[in-house]
């Protein structure tokens, strides 16, 4: 597994958490069930650790089991949870 590819999955993360926070500030929701809840209970703010855990844990778990494979699908589809993030929040914005 290479640091680029750790600090690539950790970046995705935080894009996520950035367009959802601009999501729900224009009135979306978050329909992911379990950051729903950390939002309502601690804010953005326990969203941004939320994420920032849920990606370290990730990321440690791949490392234990030498699953250094996997984590370039994971970035794919980040990057695609991204893409469409952004997408729905021009939706929200525009119309």
């Amino acid at each position: 597994m290479t640091y680029r590819s750790m600090m690539l999955f950790l970046v995705f993360n935080l894009l996520d958490w950035l367009i959802t926070c601009n999501v729900i500030l224009h009135g979306g929701i978050e329909v992911m069930p379990v950051a729903r809840y950390v939002i309502s209970t601690f804010g953005l703010n326990g969203l941004f650790l939320f994420k920032v855990l849920i990606s370290i844990a990730v990321i440690s778990i791949l490392y234990k089991f030498k699953l250094y494979r996997i984590l370039p699908y994971l970035n794919t589809i980040m990057a695609i949870v991204c893409i469409w993030g952004i997408l729905i929040g021009l939706i929200i914005f525009y119309f």
